[in-house]
């Protein structure tokens, strides 16, 4: 079956799939440095035990640029949006963990992650109050759960947070949980941190990133703005135009391309500020010049409708 032309053309002209893939090659350039950042890091600082959260966070990051980076190639505007947000929200956390004390930044993400872990588990155990209660929710769901010992791996995880390393952070997971009324925290609002993500977001400095990208990404993922897809066509009705969106690439490319440069600064200036000058270098040679062209081009797209008919 073909697709419908008026919401899905999927071969673009020889100068829309050239520019798509100078889009493309640009993303990849950036995702390319960014597998060496953490070994320019630790050229001069070793990330240790404690500060995984970092280096896992780092990782995810970088796996939703190069995300982008392949839907871009395919010229779809809207995939990306949901990805840019995560990308946004990311960038948030590591920069706070980055710039925290131990205990409000990388402790924190741990212990709300083992939170997190023991809700999961207490789920899958029929003989707990939530496992009861989620498999009421599943009625007739054929959803088959993982077998594992729920109870050894929420001991192990319990005793865990009461080891020494935690116990200071776990205590205040709690006490802000209660506080809550039951509600669990946000790991970065332990130790009067910021309670919600914007208020992270104003926090470090971002509250612009958060309003314009975040509130935005988040509307659209939760389906809240559907409408402003609709387009004024030449007999000036509106229509609902094509999925791929080609018009919004340039816009998302560029938030896409500033969050990673700025995340790659960020830490090497923390970790290794000697290398300063060679992320400078490689920036100017390999980025400049087609991050500026390419941000600043307009794609047109001519709205058509299966209304819009030959007239006689």
């Amino acid at each position: 079956m073909q697709p419908n032309k008026y919401l899905l053309e999927r071969k673009n002209n020889k100068q829309i799939d050239k520019l798509l893939n100078k889009m493309g090659r640009l993303l990849d350039e950036i995702v390319n440095f960014g597998t060496h950042v953490l070994d320019i890091c630790q050229e001069k600082y070793k990330f240790t035990e404690q500060e995984t959260p970092i280096v896992t966070t780092y990782s995810q990051f970088l796996s939703m640029v190069d995300g982008i980076s392949i839907l871009i190639k395919k010229g779809t505007g809207d995939a990306i949006k949901p990805l840019l947000r995560s990308l946004l929200e990311g960038k948030f956390n590591l920069e706070y963990m980055i710039k925290e004390e131990p205990k409000k930044g990388v402790l924190a993400y741990q212990v709300a992650y083992a939170h997190s872990k023991i809700n999961e588990y207490r789920l899958a155990d029929p003989s707990t109050q939530q496992g009861k209660e989620f498999r009421r929710k599943l009625g007739d769901v054929a959803l088959e759960l993982p077998a594992f010992n729920t109870k050894e791996n929420i001991k192990k995880l319990e005793e865990l947070l009461e080891a020494p390393m935690y116990k200071e952070v776990n205590d205040e997971w709690k006490r802000v949980k209660k506080e809550n009324n039951g509600r669990k925290p946000n790991w970065y609002s332990l130790f009067g941190g910021p309670k919600r993500i914007e208020d992270l977001a104003n926090h470090l400095g971002q509250g612009a990133y958060y309003e314009i990208v975040y509130r935005n990404m988040s509307s659209f993922i939760h389906a809240g703005s559907t409408i402003a897809r609709l387009r004024k066509t030449g007999l000036d009705y509106g229509i609902n135009p094509g999925i791929r969106r080609l018009e919004e690439l340039p816009t998302l490319l560029n938030f896409t391309v500033v969050f990673a440069l700025e995340t790659y600064h960020m830490m090497i200036k923390k970790y290794n500020p000697d290398k300063e000058f060679y992320y400078a270098k490689w920036y100017e040679e390999n980025i400049r010049r087609d991050f500026f062209e390419l941000t600043q081009t307009e794609i047109k797209v001519e709205y058509v409708s299966d209304r819009e008919l030959p007239r006689v």
